[in-house]
Parts: structure tokens; sequence; C-alpha cells
């Protein structure tokens, strides 16, 4: 697959079949990944990965907490739609109403797809150390997009998601990660499931003339 069809493939994957993902695939895609940029090489970013039987309980934990109705709190703390410019509210705005209207009265299985970490068979935890400055966050951006990108040149689905992090404590319960690293992003990694009807859905960007200014 080239670039350009790569570029063009990637997209959010919101079910994912049984299939597992070999650990040499994931073990390749973090080396490609781990090339990416980093400023003066300071390469603070590291990756933790949930297979098999630890996907599984990390997914069946942070369902009961959403059945119980506990609220995510996590490392990195959230920013709620009104603390965003008044552009990215408008398309904040534009992607809800897309899916109500692309999911109707299927939003629920929207809703349990984060609830289930979307069913996926390995979840990635990328971290940073505490009170990263915003250099070491714009590196981490360069080594998510290029674990995305690696990963669809090898057929491999993937989605980035606020759900897969939600709850640290349970994360940090079953993967090795100490209370001086913040868990940043979270990546699910599998197989689309291709005949649910979430993966049917697409997100629109703006026009390249809305956010490019060439001179």
């Amino acid at each position: 697959m080239d670039f350009a069809a790569i570029i063009k493939n990637r997209h959010a994957t919101r079910w994912f079949s049984r299939q597992q993902v070999k650990r040499s695939d994931i073990r390749e895609i973090i080396a490609e990944a781990h090339t990416a940029p980093s400023w003066m090489n300071a390469q603070e970013r590291k990756v933790y990965v949930a297979v098999v039987d630890t996907t599984k309980v990390i997914r069946t934990e942070f369902e009961e907490r959403a059945k119980e109705g506990m609220i995510g709190v996590s490392d990195f703390t959230e920013v709620r739609r009104n603390e965003w410019s008044q552009k990215a509210q408008r398309n904040m705005y534009h992607y809800s109403q897309s899916l109500e209207r692309d999911l109707g009265d299927r939003l629920d299985e929207f809703l349990h797809s984060q609830d289930t970490v979307y069913n996926a068979p390995a979840l990635l935890y990328l971290t940073l150390p505490k009170n990263p400055n915003r250099w070491a966050i714009l590196d981490l951006g360069a080594f998510e997009q290029s674990i995305l990108l690696s990963a669809t040149g090898r057929g491999i689905d993937s989605i980035v998601s606020y759900a897969i992090i939600k709850y640290p404590d349970i994360i940090r319960k079953h993967l090795p990660i100490p209370e001086d690293e913040e868990i940043a992003i979270g990546i699910a990694l599998g197989y689309a499931d291709e005949e649910h009807l979430l993966n049917r859905y697409r997100t629109n960007r703006v026009p390249v003339d809305g956010i490019l200014f060439m001179k």
C-alpha cells in the first residue's frame, strides 16, 4: 500500500472483530513509530500494551464502571467543549449531529462501544513523565500518528479515544505503569468487524481552504 493510500484508508474503527493482532506486528508497528521526531532527541514517550487476557480484564472492568455510572478521571485533565474555541465547538456540534443522523435509534450502540473499549483485542497506552512540557506532547502526537499509519499499512485497524484511558487506576492495576508517568493517549488496535453498523460511519473534515493559508 503506497503512502497516499495509507493516509486515505486510516479511519476510526469503532467495533473490532475477535481476530487477534500478532505480538510481532505490534512490535514492528512500535519500532517504525519510534522513528518519529523528538525535540532534541528527548524521547520521553513510552508505550504499554495490553493483549489477549489483559485486554479482556480491562474491558470487563471498564464496562462494570460504566454500568455503575462512574465518570472517567484521566491522568490528563479532560477538556470540556466550552473550553475550546468557537470554531472547534461548531465542528463538535456538527459531529454530534451527524452521529444522531447516521445512527438514529442505534446511537446507544455507539455509547456501548466506548464502554467496552470498542471490543478491541489490543490496547496501547502512551505515556509521558508527569507535568510534561509542550514539546514532549507534540512529540507524543507524532508518535501516535506514526503508530496509526504503520498499523494501517499492515491492514490493522485502529481508533484513538478518551474512552480507552478514562479509568487509569484500572489500567495501572494490570500494566506496569508507574505513578510518575501520565497516561496521555489510548489506542485500540485490531481488525474491523465489517458488518457492524458503527464501522460504516465516517467523520468529515472542513475543506482544506478553511485551514490552509499560502502566500
